[in-house]
């Protein structure tokens, strides 16, 4: 779809430029989604044009990136540039792009354009916009009722996140809402061929943009994916980094349940799969480790503020933000290594399934007795393992 940039930025009327010895005729830009974006510019000069260089901005970054566009020299030119917009080069819909052109002709003339903007989305729908709160919505072919009640309910769900992160001002977000797994493997970032396949992801959040782009319209997504944007904006400075399973675990904390994570944890503990704490700085690769991986940060994050309150999680996260290795970290506002914390979880894990042994079993009795549990646990995990040969797996097994 070809767009006449003069709306969006620079003013092309011929009134005000036919006194200039550089004009501009025309400036569009064409998406070709999800691939690149395609500027064309159209000028005439009392000389030949010999330089046009095209700068663009990105979401709104300090950063411009320049471009050199195709064109033959003349008096009157033609010229075309193309930029990437996935792979290595991505860009999630939604995000505003602001470009501009110097143009130089033989003669030493020179003009620079103002500002031209676009919006990056797929131009094969028809997109409508609202406002809630500090969210800006993006959606299609749903109604605009339905979208209205599940923003409201999102936007006073996320007061608790705001809370715990110190947020009282928040900077405005924009979400896009898709609706089929055709439209999300054009619109996410890149991700292994396996967890595309096994639908892993339900959404992304892009912090450098203050957008995030979510596969359904779903409360519980919406509330996860701007929890990360609310992460990234209390906590952020040159060096600062989140582990993985405290982002992803807090994400999911403001859920409104466990979404079969729970049964997830229980099969790992049994299947001796549950992930060390210090080796999930990262998110894994293959989907049964993401999805252990997304239960265990759940659950972790969730028993730190059970037994230690929001003021403790809170203050973990300051120190993060001041720029502390997550290990002095914890060892700063709990007392305590990673390991430890990671030992008690599993404990309070124990206590409440009976899935795995604690620590220092004790007697013959005790360990019979644990035995026990962990045999009726695993025959648990397999009955409902043959239910699922004659039904369809629950949405919670696929989504996180």
């Amino acid at each position: 779809m070809a767009v006449m940039a003069g709306a969006g930025g620079g003013d092309l009327s011929p009134d005000l430029q036919q006194w200039q010895p550089i004009r501009v005729v025309s400036a569009s830009h064409q998406i070709n989604f999800p691939d690149g974006i395609e500027l064309r510019l159209t000028a005439t000069a009392d000389a030949d044009i010999s330089e046009v260089t095209v700068y663009y901005r990105v979401g709104g970054g300090d950063a411009s990136v320049y471009g050199y566009p195709e064109f033959e020299s003349s008096k009157e030119i033609e010229s075309t540039f193309t930029f990437a917009t996935s792979g290595q080069s991505y860009i999630p819909p939604g995000v505003d792009i602001e470009y501009y052109y110097v143009i130089k002709d033989v003669a030493g003339n020179s003009l620079e354009t103002e500002p031209f903007t676009l919006e990056y989305l797929d131009p094969t729908y028809q997109w409508q916009r609202m406002y809630v709160g500090d969210l800006e919505l993006l959606w299609h072919d749903r109604p605009r009722r339905l979208v209205g009640d599940v923003a409201a309910d999102v936007i006073e769900r996320s007061r608790a996140a705001k809370q715990l992160l110190g947020i009282s001002s928040p900077t405005p977000m924009k979400a896009v809402i898709l609706n089929s797994f055709v439209e999300t493997s054009k619109s996410f970032p890149n991700v292994s061929e396996a967890a595309s396949e096994g639908h892993v992801y339900g959404g992304f959040a892009l912090g450098e943009f203050d957008t995030f782009v979510l596969g359904s319209l779903s409360v519980d997504g919406m509330v996860h994916e701007m929890t990360h944007l609310y992460v990234d904006e209390a906590i952020e400075g040159p060096g600062v980094r989140v582990p993985s399973w405290l982002n992803e675990g807090l994400a999911m904390y403001f859920e409104s349940g466990p979404r079969g994570r729970d049964r997830i944890l229980a099969r790992a503990a049994v299947g001796n799969r549950l992930i060390p704490l210090r080796s999930m700085g990262a998110v894994p690769g293959r989907p049964d480790d993401i999805r252990t991986f997304y239960a265990q940060s759940w659950s972790i994050v969730r028993y730190l503020i059970d037994s230690h309150g929001e003021e403790g999680m809170s203050d973990l996260l300051a120190e993060i933000g001041d720029g502390a290795p997550v290990e002095a970290a914890v060892q700063t506002v709990y007392g305590k290594s990673i390991e430890e914390i990671d030992a008690e979880w599993r404990n309070s894990l124990a206590r409440r399934t009976s899935l795995f042994p604690r620590p220092d079993p004790g007697t013959f009795g005790t360990s019979m007795l644990i035995g026990a549990a962990m045999a009726a646990a695993m025959l648990a995990v397999g009955f409902r393992w043959l239910k699922r040969l004659v039904r369809p797996p629950d949405v919670e097994d696929t989504e996180l």
